[in-house]
């Protein structure tokens, strides 16, 4: 069984899945098995399978049932000590894994890290702002009001899933915020200090363009993990602050654009001042399903 499994998930574009997947292929460190979840493309993705393939790895197609499932049946497939994620429209450098590893050997107090990363937009490199920075140690509060952790960037031991589970299939966007928040209440991440990912965004599929309001979903990843069991006091207040500041911007958009969205959002608000999170989760999952 090899040490670590790389998990792509896929909708479409072959062209940047065959880039993904060969800078994988590149890796200097070959413990690995690298497993593509084809998540019911309509695109031709035949040369891109037989690469995957013909390279002794592995794809499996399903009905298009979302990234979460996706990634998650990967990880079900081969079982492995770590996991690594790549986006089919990202890429790493060859030592990305390996870079890992050494960072796990000499670091054994974190289950899970990050590395760095170079952001492209549009074909053109841009410069990272202060609040993209990414977190290292303690990483809740700072996930709070956006994600901050990458998945083509992390590299996870096996144990977090078991304990936190693996990511939220009903959620179709912030999938990653909610996994990240569970993990990050009770455990610090690592971060090597090397741009080993190629983070490339702009194009038109890109899934987190695909879903207005996105903090619908950070909402309600919030109160599903102010529903479960109880963590720290302070992380406690910091995440019923945030999950109430989103509401209160949501409320206000609402009001010029989408009026009768305004009175579940309030009634949300309430359930939160009341300490109902789990009835506030209820009203904010009609929410979601709206158009």
């Amino acid at each position: 069984m090899k040490s670590i499994s790389v998990i792509i998930p896929v909708r479409n574009r072959p062209d940047m899945l065959q880039r993904a997947v060969r800078s994988v292929l590149a890796q200097t460190c070959k413990d690995y098995i690298l497993i593509v979840v084809d998540d019911g493309s309509d695109a031709d993705m035949r040369e891109a399978r037989q690469l995957v393939e013909e390279s002794g790895n592995y794809w499996i197609q399903q009905n298009n049932r979302g990234v979460s499932a996706a990634r998650n049946v990967g990880i079900q497939h081969a079982p492995s000590k770590w996991y690594a994620f790549l986006d089919s429209d990202d890429e790493w450098l060859p030592e990305k894994l390996a870079a890992h590893v050494e960072f796990h050997e000499t670091s054994n107090q974190y289950l899970f890290s990050q590395s760095l990363e170079t952001w492209f937009r549009r074909g053109v490199r841009v410069n990272q702002k202060k609040i993209h920075a990414m977190p290292e140690g303690d990483a809740f509060i700072p996930s709070l009001k956006r994600c901050c952790i990458s998945p083509s960037s992390v590299f996870m031991h096996h144990t977090l899933f078991e304990r936190f589970g693996l990511f939220d299939e009903q959620l179709p966007v912030c999938e990653d915020y909610d996994l990240w928040l569970r993990i990050t209440a009770f455990n610090q991440i690592g971060l090597v200090r090397r741009a080993l990912v190629l983070k490339y965004g702009g194009h038109s599929d890109q899934l987190s363009r695909s879903r207005k309001a996105l903090d619908r979903y950070r909402v309600l990843a919030l109160l599903k993990l102010l529903s479960g069991p109880d963590f720290q006091f302070k992380l406690r207040q910091e995440a019923i602050r945030e999950v109430s500041e989103k509401l209160e911007i949501l409320r206000l958009g609402a009001g010029k654009h989408m009026p009768r969205d305004v009175a579940l959002y309030e009634e949300v608000l309430e359930k939160i001042r009341g300490g109902d999170f789990q009835e506030a989760q209820r009203c904010m999952q009609s929410l979601t399903n709206l158009s």
